[in-house]
């Protein structure tokens, strides 16, 4: 039995199994509770008409002690205990993760009721009297809801999580951008960098030193000046490389053999370090391996795409990692409520269709005899290589710029009639569009 409060009475279910959790094999409550038994200390105190004065001082205690207990607990835990806790909280909870959670309520439970003798009062009082404030005074229901977030395993793991990524003092970000998320960026890159680094910044970057590199050969950057300029304003070094097959690879793999070499002279922890990969390439798995089995934390941002043919691809990417993400799945939000037709389509292109193609796109003024003002034809193709096109659609509007928006709203439609109402949500096997295009 435990100090805290019994959720279930609270119409939480503290006393089931959440998510995740293990259910005890020999069917005993395990909820942490002493609400509602009865004991010495209550008998004691029957006598009493007005418990408020008692519930104050209990109240006002717990504000001034209870966040250094909490603290003092969480201290007494070893560092791979709280290690257990570095994966994304989604995760299945161990018997491992069970026993650390009890071990903390057990040590909490101790020094609470270690600083309580002083008030003369037991912990079954104490509980009792702590419902009863929280009725009444807000104090008392933020104490209750602290108390809560601890007995709950799952809240606990959240807790855990930002203290082991809390301990890390150096972060490497290396972005493989011409793999990953770079065509998605077309037109709309400020906003997309800006999504991707407040997700990094509220999971990974909670402390410690940040370096950041995004690597592709510079003919890819030489047409997208935009994108490279939002990057640099964000904090992330811009790193050209040759044009040669792998040579980003090999620069980044390069790169953080020197970032190992210097960690190891520095004498810097293993699990106080993190490698965060931005790519949906194997040839990474050699030194995503090496960093994984040497204590580091590895995060892998991808690509790969999900499904029966690229199931075995994503399970290799990924894993060697502490954690994976999709990279769509982080952006998606921002590619699908904040883009207008072209940069939607842009970025369909980029990122939903595998691999991605490129959208051609040709202007030409149209004359039409005793009408007045020329407009604008844009004509819309799909190049699936250098010698492949196919026509998607086309718009005409008396504006330059206007015309293509209007192409773009075109293709949209055409693709949603080929493919579903959320057709520029959903990842297409390059084959399967190229012979849809041909009927």
């Amino acid at each position: 039995s435990s100090v805290f409060p019994d959720i279930s009475s609270m119409g939480c279910g503290a006393g089931k199994v959440g998510p995740g959790q293990v259910a005890p094999a020999d069917g005993t409550d395990t909820s942490p509770s002493r609400i509602g038994h009865s004991g010495p200390e209550l008998e004691r105190h029957a006598d009493r008409s007005d418990r408020s004065p008692w519930g104050k001082l209990m109240v006002g205690f717990l504000m001034a002690k209870l966040d250094r207990l909490v603290q003092e607990a969480l201290a007494g835990l070893k560092q791979d205990d709280c290690e257990l806790f570095a994966h994304h909280i989604d995760r299945e909870f161990s018997e491992e993760h069970l026993r650390v959670h009890r071990h903390f309520l057990s040590s909490l439970e101790q020094l609470l009721e270690a600083s309580l003798g002083g008030l003369g009062m037991g912990l079954s009082e104490v509980a009792e009297l702590l419902h009863q404030e929280a009725e009444r005074e807000t104090e008392a229901r933020n104490i209750l809801q602290q108390l809560l977030l601890y007995t709950e395993l799952h809240d606990f793991a959240c807790v855990m999580r930002q203290r082991s990524w809390g301990r890390v003092s150096e972060v490497r970000v290396y972005w493989d951008i011409q793999n990953v998320g770079g065509e998605a960026m077309e037109g709309d890159s400020a906003r997309m960098i800006r999504t991707l680094m407040t997700f990094l910044k509220d999971n990974y970057m909670l402390s410690g030193n940040v370096d950041m590199w995004a690597v592709a050969p510079s003919h890819y950057y030489a047409r997208k000046q935009t994108m490279v300029r939002d990057l640099n304003e964000f904090g992330i070094t811009v790193v050209h490389c040759s044009d040669k097959a792998e040579n980003a690879d090999h620069l980044i793999k390069h790169r953080i053999e020197k970032d190992l070499t210097l960690m190891e002279k520095l004498q810097l922890p293993p699990r106080e370090t993190a490698f965060i990969l931005i790519t949906s390439d194997k040839d990474f798995m050699d030194i995503l391996r090496k960093l994984f089995f040497n204590g580091h934390k590895t995060v892998l941002i991808h690509d790969a795409k999900k499904g029966e043919k690229k199931s075995e691809h994503e399970e290799k990417v990924t894993f060697f990692s502490t954690e994976s993400f999709v990279f769509s799945d982080i952006v998606k939000w921002e590619l699908v409520h904040h883009r207008n037709a072209w940069q939607s389509l842009m970025a369909w292109a980029g990122s939903m269709v595998q691999p991605g193609v490129r959208i051609k796109h040709l202007k030409e003024k149209v004359e039409e005899p005793g009408r007045g003002r020329a407009k604008w034809r844009c004509t819309l193709e799909v190049e699936f290589d250098r010698r492949n096109r196919l026509f998607l659609s086309e718009g005409v509007h008396q504006d330059n710029y206007k015309s293509g928006e209007e192409a773009a709203k075109n293709a949209i439609k055409r693709l949603r009639d080929l493919f579903g109402p959320h057709a520029e949500e959903e990842l297409i096997e390059k084959q399967q569009l190229e012979s849809m295009l041909k009927r």
